[in-house]
């Protein structure tokens, strides 16, 4: 599956960058600031949410 990536100890994890990819190919945006507009979020929530960052 494209959103799961296998880690060192064999387990899959969750990958949110590779479903915002896939939205952001989907929808023909260019990039994360595209996403953003359209989700109605500032750019650095996706940044963080894509990169495993806590966002509060």
């Amino acid at each position: 599956m494209p959103n799961q990536v296998e880690s060192t100890s064999g387990d899959m994890t969750y990958d949110p960058d590779a479903l915002f990819d896939a939205i952001i190919k989907q929808l023909n945006l260019r990039n994360d600031a595209g996403l953003s507009r359209i989700l109605n979020v500032a750019p650095p929530v996706i940044s963080k949410m894509g990169t495993f960052k806590q966002t509060t």
